[in-house]
């Protein structure tokens, strides 16, 4: 990473999939819910040095899309499931995980 300033960034540097894009990076490498997370957190810093007169608070680049959140998790495990989960997670060692398994299974 190196220093830019923050009036040359463009759209294209955080949303292009072609170019290598800050939230397409993040949402490829990590999640959609972190990459939503990264353009909130950037949105916030971007009026923040808008305070320090580093950038003009109206022309965040952020803003030429919009940062939709991904669907929320939907996933429910039945009581079998879990159990399998819980078993494997006590042979590999995670103890921790597995006590978790049980409370919220329980």
């Amino acid at each position: 990473m190196r220093d830019v300033d923050p009036k040359t960034v463009t759209p294209e540097q955080i949303f292009d999939h072609d170019l290598p894009g800050l939230r397409p990076l993040v949402a490829s490498k990590v999640s959609e819910t972190e990459a939503h997370r990264v353009i909130k957190v950037w949105r916030r810093l971007w009026q923040y040095a808008a305070t320090f007169k580093h950038c003009d608070v109206d022309l965040d680049p952020s803003f030429a899309l919009p940062n939709s959140a991904p669907e929320p998790r939907q996933a429910v495990w039945s009581e079998r499931e879990a159990a399998r989960i819980s078993k494997q997670a006590w042979l590999s060692g995670y103890y921790g995980l597995t006590a978790l398994l049980a409370v919220g299974v329980g």
